[in-house]
């Protein structure tokens, strides 16, 4: 969009800042993370699952801890 139609719209430029997102990265995504991995539905599928798991694994995490 250019800057013309989003000051048409209503809408801001918005430029990419660091800080807004170690924000985000800090504060709010673990909390989403923890929210969505405490799903119910996703329990006993976690609980099939690992140890089902054999060979060599790879652990990129479930959750925000």
């Amino acid at each position: 969009m250019s800057k013309v139609a989003s000051r048409r719209s209503g809408m801001r430029a918005s430029r990419w800042n660091p800080e807004r997102m170690s924000f985000y990265n800090d504060r709010v995504l673990p909390h989403l993370l923890s929210l969505a991995m405490r799903n119910k539905d996703l329990e006993a599928y976690r609980r099939r699952l690992v140890p089902a798991a054999q060979g060599r694994l790879l652990e990129i995490g479930i959750g925000s801890g």
